[in-house]
């Protein structure tokens, strides 16, 4: 009878141990995908500044184009005042 409940208890902790060890292997695939989906949204988080700095650095450009076209009008306007641009 001993070895009966020996046999199952011996059975009973094989299979959790195989349970273990299936839940670990889910646990590392888990965390695997969760650090590839990170990595991925870190990239996009990254191509998403780096186009905003370079849109505000366009529209940076295109403000100093502005305001230097503005002060040629002006100095011209100053050296020409009859002269209407």
């Amino acid at each position: 009878m001993e070895q009966e409940i020996s046999a199952v208890q011996l059975e009973a902790k094989k299979q959790l141990a195989s349970k273990s060890e299936q839940i670990g292997t889910v646990q590392i695939q888990a965390k695997k995908q969760l650090y590839e989906k990170t990595a991925s949204i870190g990239r996009h988080q990254l191509d998403a500044k780096r186009q905003i700095a370079e849109k505000t650095a366009a529209l940076g450009q295109h403000q100093l184009s502005a305001k230097q076209q503005l002060s040629v009008k002006a100095a011209t306007r100053f050296e020409n005042p009859g002269r209407k641009s």
